[in-house]
Order: C-alpha cells, then sequence, then structure tokens
C-alpha cells in the first residue's frame, strides 16, 4: 500500500507542476493556449476517490497511516 501511495501521491505533485508551467508558458505560447484548467477538477476527483480507496485499506494498519489517510481525502474535498 505504501509503494502505491507514493506513487501517485508523488506523479499526481509532478502533474501539478506540470500543468503550472505549461499555462505560465515555459514550454511554449500554442502549448499554454490550448491547455483548459478547468479539467484540473476531474483530477482532484480521481485522487479523492484513490484516497478513499487508500484510506478504507489502512484500516486494517496502524491507526497513524489511517489518520494521514483520511487528512489527505479532506484536503482533496477542498
Amino acid at each position: 500500500m505504501g509503494s502505491t501511495a507514493f506513487a501517485a501521491y508523488g506523479l499526481f505533485g509532478l502533474g501539478m507542476v506540470a500543468g503550472w508551467l505549461i499555462k505560465l508558458g515555459c514550454f511554449g505560447e500554442t502549448l499554454a493556449a490550448g491547455t483548459d484548467v478547468a479539467q484540473l477538477g476531474f483530477i482532484f476527483v480521481g485522487y479523492l476517490l484513490l484516497s478513499i480507496v487508500l484510506t478504507i485499506s489502512t484500516l486494517k494498519m496502524n491507526k497513524v497511516m489511517f489518520v494521514l489517510m483520511s487528512f489527505i481525502c479532506i484536503l482533496f474535498l477542498y
């Protein structure tokens, strides 16, 4: 479970940074003009669902991991 969570959230972070850099025009103006930042909401919903599944899977692990995953779910709700 740990490697799945670390890999998924690591890729999420890299994707967020790449999206911000594209929108700022670091990879060219034509790519920046073609991006739609409203699609980021779908990514948040997808990672919220993943976080809920991972939180449920931590119920049989220690309580600290469950609390951390619960906080991550709350983070994606805001």
